[in-house]
């Protein structure tokens, strides 16, 4: 909500304040997705990457994507253990029920990481364009809906990236 003279935050006593509307508390994570959510969630990234990289934005945000690289190790070291596991790895339910998880999707796993690494190839060769990307876009941060409407919130990981 704007303040008086217009602004969206207001500084008090060294912190910033912003008062928004109350729209949900039903994560997506709790489910469930329904199509139209799938649809307005593609929706609102679309239009996060569509927003005019402006020298403010620039300023404001910083580069991301660094983390890639680290990423793309911890799903393979991940994905080693699981493939392979040790009986001591799967001593319990949740990690038997991850492990059967995990190999149903093994090979979109795969496949994903060799995109990123694709990609990771592509940029060093010649940096692409940036936009604005929320840095943390999973369903814990996305809030349903009644009438299939989402919002995406938590945006203190907001970065400037290639859109994938």
């Amino acid at each position: 909500m704007p303040t008086r003279d217009g602004r969206l935050s207001v500084e008090h006593d060294g912190q910033r304040l912003s008062v928004v509307p109350w729209v949900s508390d039903q994560r997506a994570l709790d489910g469930p997705m329904t199509d139209a959510h799938w649809r307005a969630y593609g929706e609102v990234l679309a239009a996060v990457h569509a927003v005019p990289v402006t020298d403010e934005v620039r300023r404001l945000l910083p580069a991301g994507g660094a983390a890639y690289p680290s990423i793309v190790a911890g799903t393979r070291a991940v994905a080693e253990r699981l493939r392979d596991p040790d009986p001591d790895d799967l001593a319990g339910p949740l990690a038997a029920e991850l492990a059967g998880v995990w190999s149903g999707v093994a090979d979109r796993v795969v496949t994903l990481i060799r995109e990123v690494e694709r990609l990771a190839v592509d940029e060093r060769a010649g940096p692409g364009p940036v936009v604005v990307c929320h840095g943390d876009p999973h369903l814990g941060n996305l809030l349903l809906g009644l009438d299939g409407r989402v919002w995406l919130i938590d945006w203190d990981d907001a970065v400037l990236a290639p859109p994938e």
